[in-house]
């Protein structure tokens, strides 16, 4: 199941601020690490600045469906805007996966 709570409201990103960013410093205030955090993470990141995302999406849905597939947590933190996207690697894979192994996700919304 999926709990959300606001963590920011009228949060605005400063400059040269992205959403992956935002969201580390998010994860860094509650002691948490995104995924693009770790070292799977910072590797396909370094790749994807490099080559685009189109070349590395395969990359991040592989490490997103490993990291859903394998945590051994009862919940998991997802930093997300007011939306998130039908298509996003989110919503497509890693959410199935956990929602089938029972894993609560507790969604923090940025923002706002």
């Amino acid at each position: 199941w999926i709990r959300a709570e606001p963590l920011w409201r009228n949060t605005r990103m400063t400059r040269g601020e992205n959403g992956a960013q935002i969201a580390a410093n998010a994860a860094n205030q509650k002691g948490l690490i995104t995924i693009g955090q770790t070292f799977g993470g910072r590797v396909i990141q370094g790749l994807t600045n490099k080559f685009g995302y189109t070349a590395t999406k395969y990359l991040w849905v592989s490490l997103s469906k490993t990291m859903a597939s394998s945590v051994a947590m009862s919940s998991v933190t997802v930093f997300t805007g007011a939306s998130i996207g039908s298509l996003s690697v989110f919503a497509m894979y890693e959410m199935p996966i956990l929602i089938q192994r029972g894993i609560e996700i507790v969604r923090i919304i940025l923002g706002g």
